[in-house]
């Protein structure tokens, strides 16, 4: 059993049985990513042997693969007001961010520099987005920024080796990512505004899969510090009012709220790898 609060406050118990399991699938499905209005969810799988995109839609209960290729298709975002899909590619030796047009089924590079890029996080406006690359020039990871109205790509700020995929909140004012910490080997969740600015460093709680929360007040993330499969937590984003939501030996991983905050959308370990559970927040 699985103890989940509200993100508002008070702990409730909730069972996780199989009708909160989207996916039952043989293999890892990973990384979902809401639609704009929650009626989509996508996420990478690799039941087929190698990783796909695959889209969920919650009012049929139908599930999709939208990509089927022999390279490794991850980390999935839908472009805000559009028929597009982002994500990560190696079909070409190197991983680039690409665009699948959902009505036509072209898949075209984002940007053509020849940077390693991947795990695009959008603005709400969709004007821009924020990802993790790495220019084998500078042999240097960082966070890049690339604007569609300028067809510009900038660093806006370098990282360690040991760095999580940036997440944008929606009003395009901070990006967080988790980086250790080389004093404690903990890793902490560090926001930036968009210029690569740092505004506040989360530490102490070993953080990862952090992820904003809709209104980008809050932040969602998986911690180890009070159990060793992880546990979920809440925290505002200047660092007050932690919040434990979970206490349980499942191990869980990407969790994502959905736009209207009312659902959240988790990758939990079962005897057959990670399924997808979509775990309503009106239970409460």
């Amino acid at each position: 059993m699985l103890i989940l609060s509200s993100l508002d406050g008070v702990a409730q118990f909730l069972q996780i049985d199989s009708s909160y399991n989207i996916t039952k699938s043989k293999g890892n499905d990973l990384f979902p990513s809401w639609s704009e209005d929650g009626s989509k969810l996508v996420f990478q799988s690799n039941r087929a042997g190698n990783w796909d995109v695959f889209e969920y839609e919650l009012n049929t209960g139908k599930t999709i693969q939208l990509t089927n290729e022999t390279a490794n298709e991850q980390y999935p975002a839908l472009l805000p007001n559009n028929d597009k899909l982002a994500f990560t590619s190696d079909k070409n030796d190197d991983e680039h961010l690409y665009f699948l047009n959902m009505k036509t089924g072209e898949q075209n590079r984002i940007f053509s520099r020849e940077i390693t890029a991947k795990a695009a996080s959008f603005t709400s406006s969709g004007y821009q987005l924020y990802c993790l690359g790495y220019d084998a020039t500078t042999k240097k990871w960082g966070i890049y920024r690339f604007e569609f109205k300028y067809n510009s790509l900038k660093l806006i700020r370098s990282l360690s080796d040991d760095s999580s995929l940036p997440q944008v909140s929606k009003d395009g004012e901070f990006v967080l990512y988790e980086e250790l910490n080389p004093a404690d080997r903990i890793r902490e969740i560090n926001i930036i505004n968009w210029y690569g600015e740092t505004e506040k460093i989360i530490s102490g709680f070993n953080a990862f899969d952090a992820s904003w929360d809709p209104a980008g007040l809050k932040i969602i993330f998986i911690s180890d510090m009070d159990s060793p499969e992880g546990e979920l937590y809440t925290i505002w984003r200047d660092g007050s009012h932690l919040e434990r939501l979970t206490n349980d030996t499942m191990t869980l991983r990407n969790p994502v709220i959905s736009p209207d905050r009312k659902q959240l959308a988790v990758s939990v370990l079962l005897d057959n790898g990670f399924d997808i559970f979509i775990i309503p927040f009106e239970d409460f």
